[in-house]
């Protein structure tokens, strides 16, 4: 099969009509670079060293994603899940994460309501999946959501995050591993018409630089695997320097696609105590 251009006119309406579907990450800049935000089919790679925050960027995608009116299957690999549930619903009421560990009837009243209005929300366009077993496989977490598709039609797979998973098949070495991994995920955004978001490790090097205010962490800062940047469509990266960490911000920039301009860095405010990645004006 061949592209015929004499056919232009229509592939230039299917390139418009993607524009209605595509997902919002909730940062407007990068959303308005992306023409409206991480396309169907694709792979995004979330890239951050250590403490960048790479699982509340995850929440925070989904988040937006399900305000904008979209499913989303969030399968992670670490962390307690009543602790995931409890960070998820302290993203969607705004009450601090440490006020639940007092109980529901020592929240005010506002903010019980604001709990059941969630609960609902989440209810029916959220399903968090805990996979800590050591050793899961790809295959086995595509197998999985290509079956939960059939019952809980999503439109974004977060995986949190790619370098926890092995494959089947026998790899010489850890980064044959990863590119296996990735890569499949890859193909599972594309057989399901879904975007899948994930993450991956920066190396120690860029860290140092990056918490130094040196350097923003860019594509060639990726850990263990470069074919991890290769197959994702979409590669947003994470900074976060000493200043950073106390004023919590983080540097958010769009550093790979394929649809426009790249390099699109963002400072956004960072409250670990409820969850929230925000646009600074």
């Amino acid at each position: 099969k061949i592209i015929h251009f004499d056919k232009i006119e229509d592939i230039i309406d299917k390139a418009s009509r993607t524009t209605e579907n595509r997902i919002p990450t909730g940062i407007p800049q990068i959303d308005d670079a992306m023409i409206g935000g991480l396309l169907r089919g694709t792979l995004t790679t979330i890239l951050g060293s250590t403490n960048t925050g790479k699982t509340i960027t995850l929440i925070n995608f989904a988040y937006n994603a399900i305000k904008a009116g979209k499913k989303v299957l969030f399968i992670y690999h670490e962390g307690h899940n009543d602790q995931m549930a409890l960070r998820f619903t302290s993203r969607f009421t705004g009450i601090p994460y440490i006020n639940f560990y007092s109980g529901f009837n020592k929240l005010q009243d506002e903010e019980r309501a604001n709990v059941i209005v969630s609960k609902r929300l989440m209810h029916e366009n959220l399903v968090l999946k805990p996979w800590q077993t050591f050793g899961t496989t790809v295959e086995e977490v595509i197998a999985y959501a290509k079956q939960k598709k059939s019952d809980f039609d999503f439109d974004q797979i977060i995986v949190d995050y790619g370098q926890l998973l092995f494959t089947k098949h026998s790899t010489k070495e850890l980064r044959h591993n990863q590119a296996t991994v990735y890569r499949a995920l890859g193909t599972l955004a594309t057989e399901l018409d879904v975007s899948v978001v994930t993450a991956a490790q920066g190396t120690r090097d860029s860290q140092s630089k990056a918490e130094k205010g040196e350097k923003l962490i860019g594509l060639t800062d990726i850990s263990e695997c470069f074919e991890i940047i290769r197959c994702s469509e979409v590669v947003i990266t994470l900074t976060r320097s000493l200043n950073d960490i106390f004023s919590n911000k983080i540097k958010i920039m769009l550093a790979k696609q394929r649809d426009g301009k790249t390099n699109v860095a963002v400072d956004c405010n960072s409250d670990i105590n409820k969850l929230i990645v925000s646009y600074t004006l």
